[in-house]
């Protein structure tokens, strides 16, 4: 396991450990081909994954939160959760997860086709504002789960093509 407690900037690269980070004032946290689970927390910074590749739990108070997957794991979990900030996802075609996210002040933007849980709504004003800050759907077969939770900002699902 590594764990890593900062009042700074913290990078970690190339582990297939658990990778715990968490800066307390003021930094950001960068992940680079992380093979373990993840965990990711900072009051004031951004948190960027490139190349995870298992379960993520990353949280910021105030800063953007930017994680990218070439794979996806059928079992994994993604959990992204920022106050004051955007988040993007990335992940690659072929994903299958439940996926449920919102924003309060921001706009939420798929890439990838996902298939809503069915509800009865009226088409008026309230039901488009709801589309354009929430999701409860599936992509694919639904297999992993996948939250995404912004207060201030927009959040965007981004599609990749494994390489």
């Amino acid at each position: 396991m590594i764990d890593v407690v900062a009042h700074d900037d913290i990078t970690i690269i190339n582990t297939k450990q658990l990778a715990s980070a968490q800066s307390l004032k003021k930094g950001s946290i960068n992940l680079v081909n992380t093979r373990g689970p993840v965990e990711a927390y900072t009051h004031n910074g951004n948190i960027t994954g490139d190349n995870i590749a298992h379960n993520c739990d990353a949280r910021s108070i105030k800063g953007k939160i930017n994680i990218s997957y070439k794979k996806l794991p059928a079992t994994g979990s993604i959990n992204l959760k920022t106050t004051s900030g955007n988040i993007m996802l990335a992940l690659p075609t072929d994903t299958n997860a439940q996926i449920c996210g919102y924003t309060t002040y921001g706009t939420f933007i798929s890439d990838h086709e996902i298939t809503l849980k069915s509800y009865a709504t009226k088409l008026n004003k309230t039901a488009w504002n709801r589309f354009k800050k929430e999701v409860d759907g599936t992509l694919g077969t639904g297999d992993a789960t996948i939250i995404v939770q912004s207060t201030k900002g927009n959040v965007k699902i981004i599609e990749t093509v494994a390489t």
